[in-house]
C-alpha cells in the first residue's frame, strides 16, 4: 500500500475500481475512520530521588497532559455524529518513562492515538492536538507523528467515505448476498480513498480473528471471496 499509490501517480495510472482485501465477513465495507497517532516526550530533568526538588519529574507533569486528551475524548463524545461512523475517539495507548527506582524521571513519552470521521480535517486535528499538549503541560514538550505520513504527506489521514450507493459496493453486496456496512477498524484504504473512482474493502474472515495465534479463515468465505474476486475481474 505505501508503494503501489506513488508508482501508480507517477505513471497516471487513472484507476476507477479497488477493494483493499481485508476480513469483513464478506460485506462490502464503504467507510472507516481516519486516524493521527502523535508520539509526545514530556522533558525535564534528573535528580537522585532522596532530593527531588533539584530535579523536574517529567512523569508528574505527564500527568495533567493525560487529563486533558481524557477531557478531550470525552467532549468528542457529546458531539452531535456526523455520519454512520460516529464520533471521533481520542486514547492514550503507551507511556513510557523513567531509568530507576532512586531517579527523577528526566522524561516521559506518550503515544497518543486520535480516530477521525468524516468532516473532520486530519491535519487540523493533529495540529490540535500538539498544541493541547503544549498548553496541557506544565513542563517543555516535543511532539512527532507516531505513524507514516499519508499520501498527502500529512501526519494524519482523513477518514475514508465511499457512498453505500456506489456501484463496486452493490456489485459486491449482490455476489457475497451482504449487505454494505462500515468498520470500526482502520485499513489501506486510507491511502487510497480519492485516488480510485470507486473503492471498498472486501475480503473473508473477520476482524475479531485478526492479530491472534488463532487467527484463521473458513475456507468456504475464502471460496465464496475468490468466486466474488473472479466475477470483479471478469471481462464485462
Amino acid at each position: 500500500a505505501t508503494h503501489f499509490r506513488p508508482w501508480a501517480d507517477e505513471r497516471g495510472l487513472a484507476i476507477d475500481q479497488m477493494i483493499v482485501a481485508e476480513p469483513t465477513r464478506l460485506a462490502p465495507i464503504h467507510g472507516h475512520k481516519g486516524g493521527a497517532s502523535l508520539r509526545i516526550t514530556v522533558h525535564g530533568e534528573s535528580a537522585h530521588s532522596a532530593l527531588p526538588q533539584l530535579g523536574k519529574n517529567a512523569i508528574d507533569a505527564a500527568v495533567p497532559l493525560i487529563v486533558a486528551f481524557r477531557d478531550e475524548h470525552e467532549r468528542l463524545q457529546e458531539l452531535e455524529p456526523s455520519s454512520q461512523l460516529g464520533n471521533g475517539t481520542l486514547a492514550i495507548t503507551t507511556i513510557e518513562g523513567g531509568s530507576g527506582s532512586n531517579v527523577i524521571p528526566a522524561s516521559c513519552t506518550l503515544t497518543v492515538g486520535r480516530r477521525i470521521v468524516p468532516g473532520e480535517d486530519a491535519e487540523q486535528v493533529y495540529r490540535a492536538l500538539e498544541q493541547l499538549a503544549h498548553d496541557a503541560c506544565p513542563l517543555p514538550v516535543s511532539v512527532e507523528p507516531a505513524m507514516p505520513p499519508g499520501p498527502d504527506g500529512r501526519p494524519a489521514v482523513d477518514a475514508f467515505y465511499q457512498s453505500p450507493d456506489a456501484a463496486l459496493v452493490e456489485q459486491l453486496a449482490a455476489w457475497a448476498g451482504t449487505a454494505p456496512a462500515v468498520a470500526p477498524f482502520g485499513t489501506n484504504a486510507l491511502r487510497y480513498s480519492g485516488f480510485a473512482r470507486e473503492l471498498a474493502v472486501f475480503g473473508p474472515g473477520a476482524i475479531d480473528d485478526a492479530h491472534q495465534a488463532t487467527e484463521r479463515v473458513a475456507i468456504a468465505d475464502l471460496v465464496a471471496t475468490a468466486e466474488v474476486y473472479e466475477r470483479w475481474l471478469a471481462p464485462s
